[in-house]
């Protein structure tokens, strides 16, 4: 019994540095997206689409494992949870990227500083997955910093609203999904691609710049290599995510959207208000409190 208590703490903690890395990564990603802010964001997000699909299909032949993207989608089923996953992410990431590009870091932070509660939200309706009452404390105290947050905008803040929506039911779909990580995102990239590459086909025809092999060589290289960028936190998430509780990898997103608040804040040098102080300390003192609250039964269960 020790031994498979030992192994399955490893096995999480192994799931929790992963996903950690994951958020981090897509943490500092407002940089990347920023050096290409002098290209429209659905083009933008059509290149992101293309070259990850090309990144992905390379690893899934490398590895010789197109048996196993046939099998993720050999049901009506799983077909139509694919189609829902790329909706949601493909949603995701026009969004966030026009955000970012129009002066909207600190909004977008919020999306993903309300998008653990909308995920631990979906896994406790439909995971049946329990909270305590610390767990459930924490998360009110966090609703109260997000609404601080709110109040302060002064108005319905849509973008932060829709990221935190379509990222937490492409988590939930994403934990319930069969298909294994990297055949699963080539899956839904492939599904991507055809509308990109019919909008990049249009705004050519138009004599409007694609920006596909079109602009600089600097701006060429960072929209092929944005694949490699969108694929690998991508990969990251989705084996993590298998390891840990789905509540457990909701709360721990607020990795990203800090590193993204202080990139806003001392980098892109957007407003910086008392009321953001205040909320961010609340949501942090949440985080810890739900984070404590997650392990005691583990710990007494080892000993």
């Amino acid at each position: 019994m020790n031994i498979k208590n030992t192994n399955d703490r490893r096995h999480e903690l192994n799931g929790v540095l992963v996903v950690t890395l994951a958020f981090l990564l897509w943490g500092i990603m407002p940089i990347y997206w920023k050096a290409l802010s002098h290209v429209s964001a659905p083009s933008i997000l059509a290149n992101r689409i293309i070259w990850s699909f090309v990144f992905t299909a390379i690893l899934v032949q490398y590895q010789s494992r197109w048996k196993e993207f046939k099998t993720g989608i050999n049901s009506p089923k799983e077909l139509m949870f694919l189609f829902f996953r790329a909706f949601f992410i493909g949603i995701n990431w026009l969004i966030f990227i026009w955000g970012i590009n129009n002066g909207h870091v600190l909004e977008c932070s919020l999306g993903y500083f309300i998008n653990p509660l909308m995920v631990v939200l979906l896994g406790c309706i439909f995971l049946k997955e329990n909270l305590s009452k610390y767990q459930i404390f924490a998360l009110l105290l966090t609703c109260t910093g997000v609404l601080l947050l709110i109040i302060n905008y002064g108005y319905i803040p849509w973008i932060a609203l829709l990221i935190a929506i379509t990222f937490a039911f492409y988590a939930l779909l994403k934990k319930t999904s069969n298909s294994e990580a990297l055949t699963g995102l080539t899956a839904e990239v492939a599904v991507l691609t055809v509308p990109a590459l019919i909008y990049l086909a249009v705004i050519s025809f138009k004599s409007q710049s694609s920006y596909f092999l079109e602009g600089s060589i600097a701006t060429n290289f960072l929209l092929v290599f944005s694949g490699v960028v969108t694929a690998v936190p991508l990969l990251l998430y989705a084996n993590g995510l298998r390891k840990i509780r789905l509540s457990l990898g909701g709360l721990l997103q607020y990795i990203a959207p800090t590193c993204t608040f202080f990139l806003g804040v001392f980098i892109f040098k957007e407003s910086f208000t008392r009321v953001h102080l205040i909320s961010f300390i609340i949501i942090w003192i949440s985080l810890i409190i739900f984070s404590w609250s997650s392990f005691p039964k583990k710990r007494v269960t080892s000993a």
